[in-house]
Formats: C-alpha cells, sequence, structure tokens
C-alpha cells in the first residue's frame, strides 16, 4: 500500500565508507510499481543523472553532498557559485542558525557547514584556524569578510 519507496543503498555496518550499491536501487525500481527514490554517493549535479539514468529511479534524494553546497538542488555545479554568492549564503545560513539555536550554539552547529562552504577556497591552515576558532558570531562575519 506504499505510495513510493525510498532506498539508501549503503549497509549500516558500511556507514559512511564504502560505495553505493546502485545495482539494489536498479533492482527495486524493476520488482515494484511505485516510484522509487535513490540515495548514495551522490557528490554533485552528474551523479544526479548518473544515477537516475542508471538505475531507472524516479527521482534522487541528496544527504551529505549538500552540507556547504545548497546549489545541488538547483542543479548548479559548485565551482559555478560566485564567492560573493557563496558569502552571501554562509551569512544568511549563520544568521538562521543564530535565530535557532542562540549565538553560542548556532555558531558552533554552523562550523561543520561553514567549513565545506570553504573547501574549495583551499584555505591557508592558519586563515581556517583563525576562522574556525571564533567564538562571537560578529567576529566570525568579519574575518569571513576578509577571505573573501
Amino acid at each position: 500500500g506504499g505510495a513510493l519507496i525510498a532506498l539508501h543503498a549503503r549497509t549500516k555496518r558500511q556507514a559512511y565508507s564504502g560505495k553505493a550499491d546502485w545495482d539494489a536501487i536498479t533492482a527495486v525500481v524493476e520488482a515494484v510499481d511505485i516510484p522509487v527514490i535513490g540515495n548514495g554517493d551522490i557528490e554533485n549535479v552528474a551523479d544526479i543523472d548518473r544515477m537516475m539514468c542508471q538505475t531507472g529511479c524516479d527521482a534522487v534524494m541528496i544527504g551529505r553532498a549538500a552540507i556547504g553546497n545548497p546549489w545541488i538542488f538547483a542543479r548548479i555545479e559548485r565551482d559555478a557559485v560566485s564567492p560573493e554568492h557563496v558569502r552571501e549564503v554562509m551569512s544568511t545560513h549563520l544568521q538562521r542558525n543564530l535565530e535557532l539555536y542562540g549565538p553560542e550554539r548556532g555558531l558552533l552547529l554552523f562550523r561543520k557547514h561553514a567549513a565545506q562552504y570553504l573547501a574549495p577556497y583551499h584555505l591557508p591552515k592558519d586563515v581556517r584556524k583563525k576562522l574556525f576558532t571564533r567564538e562571537q558570531p560578529e567576529e566570525f562575519l568579519a574575518l569571513l569578510e576578509r577571505v573573501f
């Protein structure tokens, strides 16, 4: 009686390692008459099309690849996003984190996202350290402005 199936093609034992088994998605697609959403090893826009083509799934669910790269949902490759837009999105993301979690926890929880937003720029270790050890959101944003 289900309306659709979402399948993550990695086992619990694999956790975040190993390769997702897209053949398992194909097997489910072939076995059912309802939409199937595939998930696992989607890292960029090309992977979305590749999974859909290879497995026949109806849609793709994106997990870790969206951390620091919300543009993937609009099918925009990360390297096509301007640094100015990245800074803008980071600032908005941080502000929303602060509103939701408060200044201390909001900044702390935002750091993993910030690290992924900034990963393509290969910032020097000392700059990353300065940025990710800021304890006040204002300090973080001021340093972020200088980085960009």
